[in-house]
């Protein structure tokens, strides 16, 4: 807030945990999370950034607090993990980048991410990753209560036995439930502690390993002590695991600095290169993509999957109408003529490529069609009319031209603000409205140019052909009747 109210509205903070990206919560007595909301838009004012870009005032702040930490906490001592980050306002996707490290174990797993981490510090062409982080677990030392096989086959147990005897003295072991009025609660049974809070004794374990003294088999001489069947080994263990396809990973994540030329899909394949170039360093070492990259293609891929089949459905829905088969061809013609548009469109206006252009491409299967179906279905009225086919071209396209041309007019006016970004331009939703009028206009100026010309050509094309079969056919009946 020190920076002015033309650069944060509002602050708010907490302790004991935080949100990521994608809204998980993490809980910790080290975490916390600081969210600022800034100004309206015209109550902005970035001196870093004349044009009050909010994503150029994002870096702005990341490298002002990584300066603060720097100076606050010099090297040597516990150095805070500062991430700053904007708040997602869509599906979580995760991170830009988001690269699996899975190796046959936690240690190569590890090992490997080293050397990706540095790889990626190192290169200049991805000198635009920012808040590179990954996932790697904390070891802290635990206990291993291993079984003695000798000892525990000589008193006629079985070491799962000697195992549960364990685990329910330190955790507690399961013995019933108990109802109240609402639910089940389960009832566990464990040995007292010190620390317990309704220990009004005094008595009870006061760490871990005092569990070796309790009897667990009466002998003739001495009872058999738990120290007598299991071996205590410390080791230590990580305080998460996590696996992907059940091996040992770690996630290398970061985001890619606002107004950057670098993509996913371009850092994708510079890891992939410098893998290939190390084979011999990534032995048993397999990479995965996901984040953001892994989202987006799968919904990519699920939107072709949704295209191909809404053309199927408006296919099958023409043949039925117009007990054809080609005529639904002629007018389905008309989506590639939109497809045209939509690329030149997003080429011209250099307007990225995004999951809404796609959308739009696909609402433009079903709408792109209209045009084409109003011209073909006003030339079978005309030919069944008895006019020729020329003039029935003729005819139907100066009857509907005028009320194709403004139902394109009035479409494109209405998405035309949301396109250009009247008020304010939306990242989220220009992309979807600049494919849709683009793609729109070239449907319909493309439509009726090119759709008379091949209906023309088809029903020639069939006239031509009806006119050999029928020779074939008059040919074949004065053969019989020579015979």
């Amino acid at each position: 807030m020190s920076l002015g109210s033309a650069q944060a509205h509002s602050t708010s903070g907490s302790a004991g945990y935080y949100e990521d990206q994608d809204y998980a919560r993490h809980d910790g007595s080290h975490f916390g999370q600081i969210v600022v909301t800034l100004p309206e838009e015209k109550y902005r004012d970035f001196p870093e950034n004349p044009s009050n870009d909010p994503q150029q005032h994002l870096d702005f702040i990341r490298r002002n607090l990584a300066e603060f930490v720097r100076r606050q906490y010099p090297s040597g001592g516990v150095v805070p993990i500062v991430r700053v980050f904007k708040e997602s306002d869509g599906p979580p996707t995760g991170k830009a980048v988001n690269i699996r490290v899975t190796g046959t174990t936690l240690k190569d797993a590890v090992k490997a991410s080293d050397r990706l981490r540095a790889f990626t510090q190192q290169n200049p062409e991805l000198a635009d990753l920012v808040d590179l982080a990954d996932n790697r677990p904390d070891f802290h030392k635990t206990f291993k209560f291993v079984p003695k096989q000798e000892a525990v086959f000589e008193f006629g147990l079985q070491p799962a036995v000697v195992t549960r005897m364990v685990a329910g003295a330190l955790n507690g072991q399961y013995v019933g439930k108990f109802r109240t009025l609402d639910e089940e609660v389960d009832l566990l049974v464990r040995i007292a502690r010190l620390s317990d809070k309704g220990n009004i004794n005094g008595t009870g374990l006061t760490e871990p390993l005092d569990i070796l003294g309790i009897p667990v088999v009466e002998d003739s001489t001495s009872p058999i002590l738990l120290r007598d069947l299991i071996e205590v080994k410390p080791v230590f263990e990580p305080d998460v695991k996590s696996r992907y396809k059940g091996k040992p990973t770690v996630t290398l994540t970061a985001d890619i600095k606002p107004g950057s030329r670098l993509s996913p899909a371009r850092v994708q394949v510079l890891v992939n290169n410098f893998v290939k170039s190390n084979t011999d360093v990534f032995s048993g070492i397999t990479f995965a993509y996901g984040g953001e990259f892994e989202s987006t293609s799968k919904s990519y891929a699920s939107l072709t999957m949704a295209f191909f089949i809404a053309l199927l459905a408006i296919y099958m829905v023409l043949a039925s109408q117009f007990k054809d088969y080609v005529q639904p061809l002629i007018i389905i013609s008309s989506v590639p003529m939109a497809l045209i548009g939509v690329v030149f469109g997003l080429l011209i206006t250099r307007t990225t490529f995004t999951i809404g252009s796609f959308l739009a491409i696909i609402g433009l299967a079903g709408l792109a069609v209209n045009d084409s179906l109003l011209l073909i279905d006003f030339m079978n009225v005309r030919l069944r009319q008895g006019k020729p086919l020329r003039q029935a071209i003729i005819e139907s396209c100066a009857a509907r031209m005028r009320p194709v041309l403004i139902t394109t007019v009035t479409t494109t006016l209405g998405l035309l603000p949301m396109a250009i970004g009247i008020p304010n331009k939306s990242i989220s939703w220009a992309p979807m409205a600049t494919a849709f009028v683009s793609g729109l206009i070239s449907a319909t100026i493309l439509t009726l140019l090119i759709t008379p010309a091949n209906y023309e050509a088809f029903e020639q094309l069939k006239a031509f052909l009806r006119r050999i079969f029928r020779r074939k056919a008059t040919r074949g009946e004065f053969t019989q009747n020579s015979a």
